[in-house]
């Protein structure tokens, strides 16, 4: 910004200052706040999907520890649920230990509570491995959504077969239906 001033002799000379006006400012309060406004909720949508896509590779890796350990100790691994409010809420945490011979030994424990729904498609507080299998009366599927009802996220659904096998089944679920 330059401004006038005159000199000792009285001559008009310009002078280049330093700062902001009044109008520059408030130009880049406005457009900070545009930024803001548009940041914002998309960084809180990704922090979400960030959890749910955290939850169910925690969960994927469980179940495939849970068959390895079945089959190379030639024991029982059981993946129990935590939750105590329903039977098929596994989104609370869960346990996995390992039975031999009437002992049960702890291996992990997973506990969450970040706003992550895990439900089963049936009412199931368990899944045994025996040797890489699993008794189900149907294959297991798991599904992984936000209990944010407006954040309208896509959640993740996971398929555990009689083999003992994991596949991720759906990677844009809707939670919503």
């Amino acid at each position: 910004m330059m401004g006038w001033f005159c000199n000792k002799d009285g001559l008009k000379i310009m002078k280049k200052q330093a700062g902001f006006t009044l109008i520059e400012l408030f130009i880049a309060v406005a457009i900070l706040s545009v930024l803001v406004t548009l940041v914002v909720p998309e960084m809180r949508r990704t922090l979400q999907s960030n959890q749910i896509t955290s939850k169910t590779n925690a969960l994927v890796r469980t179940l495939n520890y849970a068959r390895n350990e079945s089959i190379v100790k030639g024991s029982s691994a059981v993946l129990r649920i935590e939750s105590i409010s329903a039977s098929n809420e596994w989104g609370d945490g869960w346990v996995l230990s390992l039975e031999r011979g009437g002992v049960k030994e702890e291996l992990r424990r997973f506990e969450f509570d970040n706003g992550i729904l895990v439900t089963a498609n049936n009412a199931i507080s368990e899944i045994a491995y025996s040797r890489g299998q699993v008794n189900l009366p149907s294959p297991l599927l798991l599904t992984i959504c936000h209990t944010d009802s407006q954040s309208n996220l896509a959640g993740r659904r996971i398929e555990v077969e009689y083999t003992g096998r994991v596949s991720l089944r759906d990677r844009h679920f809707d939670c919503n239906s």
